[in-house]
């Protein structure tokens, strides 16, 4: 199991072991299928090393159930333990109890995984609060639903079909909804944050959003903003100050007139992998602020107003 752990993982070393020991331990997973009456005799099949023969398996696109079959066996083997032909192992994917044994592991997974989520998230919503005087912190964003019910196509409309969509506003201090709409899929994402929620609020919204009618709005009714900048967004760059990975300051810059032309939050200045705090100035003459942050993991930047 300690293979499902990689340096891009999302969670801490301490985290994943944890999560190992309580979710996927094979006394855990042995109580789990005995339980559910999908293996009673672990000497037949055994479930800690099936469900590493899954997870193994499905990695693949292209996985089969011979291919599990043939994992698990070879994982038996270097366990010292016999292996079982595919006659008996076909058996215990075809029981009625296989589905719920992996329907009751993937709520556990997702119950353990949501707890680490909240426990991280409150620490986070905390810290902001307690530096920046603000109430909570907001999540908006949407997503199309094609319409498959004759009746509705008339009613909504997507860019390639009949199509819905729908927006939510999520709380992450209480990781709870606080606002949701249902709209043709059409429709602008930006009319549907509720601005009359966000009075000390900060919301953050992908690059979908980024309006500064929208930005004025917001700041108008006591709430702040974190925005993903579009990739293809020109800024005249007015001063910039360079960081390293710990947070050193390593240049502030203030360009020449010369050094001033529109560049885009992906250009040729920004491939050093530097984080980057810069004061920009937008086609219609607003100065905004841009972080650009790299990811180390995806090797790609990411920017924020």
């Amino acid at each position: 199991m300690k293979e499902l752990y990689t340096t891009e993982s999302r969670l801490s070393k301490a985290d994943f072991d944890d999560f190992i020991r309580s979710v996927l331990s094979p006394q855990a997973l042995k109580d789990l299928a005995r339980a559910l009456k999908f293996v009673q005799r672990s000497r037949k099949l055994v479930p800690s090393v099936f469900v590493a023969a899954l997870l193994r398996a499905s990695a693949d696109k292209e996985w089969t159930l011979s291919s599990i079959h043939r994992d698990y066996n070879a994982m038996m083997v270097r366990l010292g333990r016999a292996p079982i032909s595919w006659e008996p192992f076909h058996d215990f994917l075809a029981r009625p109890q296989f589905k719920d044994f992996i329907v009751s592991l993937s709520a556990k997974i997702r119950a353990m995984s949501l707890r680490l989520c909240v426990g991280r998230t409150a620490d986070l919503v905390g810290s902001l609060r307690e530096k920046l005087g603000i109430r909570d912190v907001m999540v908006q964003d949407g997503c199309v639903v094609p319409i498959e019910n004759n009746s509705l196509r008339s009613v909504f409309k997507g860019t390639t079909g009949s199509a819905a969509k729908i927006h939510m506003t999520l709380s992450l201090g209480r990781l709870a909804p606080v606002n949701s709409t249902v709209t043709s899929g059409t429709s602008s994402e930006k009319a549907e944050i509720p601005i009359e929620l966000l009075d000390g609020m900060l919301i953050l919204c992908d690059a979908g959003y980024e309006d500064q009618k929208l930005f004025h709005a917001i700041e108008e009714h006591g709430g702040f903003y974190i925005i993903k900048v579009s990739c293809d967004c020109m800024y005249r760059v007015l001063w910039q100050c360079e960081m390293e990975r710990d947070g050193a300051v390593s240049r502030a810059v203030q360009p020449t007139d010369s050094a001033c032309d529109p560049i885009g939050v992906s250009a040729h200045c920004n491939r050093d992998r530097r984080n980057r705090d810069i004061i920009a100035m937008t086609s219609n003459g607003l100065k905004v602020r841009i972080v650009r942050i790299y990811n180390p993991v995806t090797k790609n930047y990411y920017s924020i107003r």
